[in-house]
């Protein structure tokens, strides 16, 4: 894994103009940004080494890295957020997961360049067996397992399902965190909308963030402009119901083929986000909430 010290988003920023919205860093500044990203980097690669998903929660600056606290603006923050810090998915995740943490709120000025980080955010690993391959490998290696057998093989296939997809402890973390601290709109409603889309693609379970969404909307569109009410509810509406991939969720005993089998799974996009859209409209034009 190589890890990227920022010096051209530095150097952009240090060259900015006093018209452009990219904040200037002087050196001392960029120093202390390199050492705490690199910090970041040994403290995530220590515990998956130690066999860990990683620091269990992102509170470096607000424990050991307090040192970072005056160089740690929020304009720095977000600038860095929309590069690419490091080559590895899960390290880059965990680095921007903390460096969001050290946030309590962003400023309405940075709104769009954090929905774009969003939007960039890295993507969530795959389940196993989502490729048509995949799925042969996996189905062949019960041939012939009889039921006995079951709780051993089931015990392997979590522990696979641990390691290909160990990074989205990270990359689910930084996506949550980057979310719960935007302002409920339309810029951040589509971008969540697009991280249960991706979750879904993936193979994993869209509804913590639809349930987010749903929650957001209701309380966000009581007095929004109806505009854009009714331009979140179309993108509400339009998400409603997508299923991602055929997944393996877990093993089971199939008495009539005698056989063990995977069992299999579509995640979807809630369909409560198709009547919470016809909701939030009814709402912003006064008829109230509509009980059903």
């Amino acid at each position: 894994m190589r890890l990227h010290v920022l010096t051209v988003m530095l150097m952009l920023a240090l060259s900015a103009g006093a018209a452009s919205a990219t904040p200037a860093i002087d050196d001392e500044a960029k120093a202390a940004i390199q050492e705490a990203v690199g910090e970041l980097q040994e403290r995530y690669i220590k515990a998956r080494t130690a066999g860990e998903l990683g620091p269990e929660r992102a509170n470096f600056f607000k424990t050991s890295g307090k040192k970072y606290d005056r160089h740690l603006t929020p304009e720095i923050v977000v600038l860095a957020l929309n590069e690419r810090i490091h080559t590895e998915p899960s390290v880059d995740a965990y680095i921007k997961w903390e460096l969001v943490a050290s946030l309590d709120t962003i400023p309405d000025e940075l709104v769009p360049s954090a929905v774009q980080a969003y939007y960039n955010a890295p993507l969530p690993e795959p389940q196993p067996g989502m490729e048509m391959q995949d799925q042969m490998r996996l189905q062949q290696a019960l041939q012939g397992a009889r039921q006995n057998q079951l709780p051993r093989i089931r015990s392997q296939w979590q522990q696979e399902l641990k390691t290909r997809t160990s990074g989205n402890h990270v990359i689910f973390g930084y996506r949550n965190a980057l979310r719960e601290r935007l302002p409920v709109g339309p810029q951040s409603i589509q971008a969540a909308l697009q991280d249960a889309y991706q979750r879904a693609e993936a193979g994993h379970n869209p509804k913590p963030v639809v349930d987010k969404i749903i929650s957001n909307a209701r309380s966000w569109a009581i007095d929004a402009p109806p505009a854009q009410v009714r331009a979140v509810a179309e993108m509400m509406a339009d998400a409603a119901g997508h299923k991602g991939p055929r997944v393996f969720t877990g093993l089971e005993w199939d008495d009539g083929a005698r056989a063990i089998k995977f069992v299999p799974h579509r995640f979807q996009l809630d369909e409560e986000l198709r009547i919470v859209a016809e909701e939030i409209v009814a709402m912003n034009q006064g008829g109230g909430l509509q009980l059903k």
